[in-house]
């Protein structure tokens, strides 16, 4: 266990195949775990909870060549983040190329669970309700304003009773000139919209 931090609980730089697995990260100051390029990197089988901002960012992969990262984020239980910062701290923040996040469990958030940014990321098999409780026009999965984010997946999710005020809250959010992303056999349940 991770434990009582004022700042964020694991950072990674560089290197490659570093495994955060079966571990329980909470009362958290910043963010869980913040993974700054590198190839490999997994978090897997977590409990991330109470963290004062979100509980994984991961950058990593090189948009102009479409090199792939190869982070994955798996198996987890993320809840009750974003207690300081309140919007744009989701559970999981992927930017750049060639990402899963995959079989997570996601509830009670402030804002948004999924804020992706880039190419070739994998979205699929992952459970998420109680989120965006205090955000309108907001997404359970949001990206947005790049027509660029393309080869983008998001598939085989169960996104169920989302909050939202003033504009509500959407399951999918493809903001903004969106473009290119595959959305296919998700399952929606008392949301604002589906996809937007």
């Amino acid at each position: 266990e991770l434990s009582c931090t004022r700042g964020k609980a694991v950072l990674i730089r560089g290197g490659e195949h570093v495994t955060i697995d079966d571990c329980v990260l909470r009362n958290i100051g910043n963010m869980a775990v913040d993974i700054v390029e590198g190839f490999g990197h997994a978090v897997s089988n977590c409990t991330i909870t109470q963290c004062g901002d979100g509980g994984i960012r991961a950058f990593g992969g090189d948009r102009m060549t479409l090199t792939p990262a190869g982070f994955s984020f798996s198996n987890n239980h993320i809840f009750r983040i974003a207690t300081w910062s309140r919007c744009y701290k989701p559970a999981i923040h992927a930017l750049g190329v060639g990402m899963e996040i995959v079989h997570n469990l996601i509830h009670d958030c402030p804002h948004t669970a999924v804020l992706f940014s880039g190419n070739d990321l994998s979205i699929l098999h992952n459970e998420i309700f109680s989120v965006c409780l205090e955000t309108g026009d907001a997404g359970a999965i949001y990206a947005g304003r790049d027509v660029t984010f393309r080869g983008n997946q998001i598939s085989h999710n169960f996104i169920h009773h989302l909050g939202g005020v003033g504009m509500g809250t959407m399951g999918i959010y493809n903001d903004d000139v969106l473009s290119g992303t595959t959305m296919e056999n998700n399952f929606f349940y008392e949301v604002g919209r589906a996809v937007m």
